[in-house]
């Protein structure tokens, strides 16, 4: 009930040994041939046959070593990746060249290389499993140096550092502050990574080497500090919402959403809000926030962010990266019915003394 992290790293690679067909296929005839040996002692034809198909069995595995059959039962080199297409995506022969640069040209003295991974809970289990050409370095190379991967091979961060520090909130200070220094990051869609995807586009990440299906990008710190301005948790207006007293608010359709406004624009590094919420399924909500500043509306691919709102009995926080001039903020949490509960807002502001 409490497995220790080998055993749960074990229990997937064995979810992932389900793909491939033919080594089950051995592992079933052996375990077979294996029993008529022992069941039928005195039966000559099935005997040898087992014994046989134990050769035959022990041959195939001897083979791993041939080119050829290395193209078909090294995980690494075979379709295993692209069977988690499209929850992980695909490597490139570019990522592997990348992943081989980044091993060559930073040591582990300049800090584990950060991984985009898919944050993922089995029950009480906490997982990251890196997409894309994020899979590159943990599959391909030799050093082990990175972080943010289903098992980090220093044992130091996993899945709560990489939702409070990473995954919708890109918290640059604490990422320099513990050695994290790079990120291996696959071109394109980044979700559910909403803060990895803005800190690339507003410079908190720097591309220092590229290739066409992925870039490393080097962390660049904040030039100034947040403020915290605190905001009321009582929107300015809802939509298919019933807002109660306690600042509880319930859904009552498909498209809940509320709206809050600032006194006067305010550049805003990020939005952070404690909440709870609960809905039919243990699924998380797939909430989505949208600013607008002077003159702009909510767009629906602009100046937006997707992020999970995880369901649990005790209240959680979310830290959502937005590093733009707001004067209004959207909140869409789910498309399905659900009871939300908010407080404790505020935003992380940029000092008035700051250029």
């Amino acid at each position: 009930t409490q497995p220790s992290p080998d055993a749960m790293l074990l229990y997937a690679y064995l979810f992932f040994l389900l793909g491939r067909v033919e080594l089950w296929l051995l592992f079933w005839i052996a375990i077979v041939a294996a029993a008529c040996i022992r069941l039928a002692p005195d039966t000559r034809r099935e005997r040898d046959c087992a014994v046989l198909t134990l050769g035959v069995g022990a041959t195939v595995l001897l083979m791993w070593w041939l080119p050829f059959a290395r193209t078909h039962l090294d995980a690494r080199r075979n379709t295993l990746v692209a069977r988690v297409v499209p929850a992980a995506g695909a490597i490139t022969p570019d990522d592997i060249q990348l992943a081989a640069w980044i091993e060559s040209h930073l040591p582990a003295e300049k800090g584990p290389v950060g991984l985009a991974s898919l944050p993922s809970t089995f029950g009480s289990t906490k997982l990251l499993f890196p997409i894309g050409a994020a899979q590159a370095l943990p599959l391909y190379g030799h050093a082990y140096n990175f972080t943010f991967q289903l098992f980090d091979p220093s044992r130091e961060y996993s899945y709560d550092e990489y939702l409070d520090h990473v995954s919708s909130y890109f918290d640059a200070e604490w990422c320099l502050e513990h050695n994290v220094r790079y990120f291996h990051l696959p071109a394109g869609n980044l979700h559910p990574n909403h803060g990895l995807a803005r800190a690339r586009e507003v410079g908190l990440l720097v591309p220092i080497r590229t290739v066409a299906s992925s870039a490393l990008y080097e962390v660049r710190p904040l030039p100034w500090k947040p403020r915290v301005m605190p905001l009321s948790a009582m929107p300015a207006s809802t939509y298919q919402i019933t807002w109660k007293a306690d600042g509880t608010a319930v859904a009552d359709g498909s498209d809940a959403q509320l709206v809050y406004a600032l006194d006067q624009p305010q550049f805003v590094h990020a939005v952070r809000f404690k909440y709870t919420i609960t809905h039919a399924t243990s699924q998380p909500a797939e909430a989505q926030l949208f600013w607008s500043g002077p003159g702009q509306s909510f767009v629906e691919h602009e100046r937006t962010a997707h992020v999970r709102l995880q369901p649990a009995a005790r209240e959680k926080t979310v830290t959502i990266l937005v590093h733009d001039t707001v004067d209004q903020f959207r909140f869409d949490p789910d498309e399905r019915p659900f009871t939300l509960h908010i407080r404790d807002m505020e935003l992380l502001v940029k000092p008035p003394d700051q250029p």
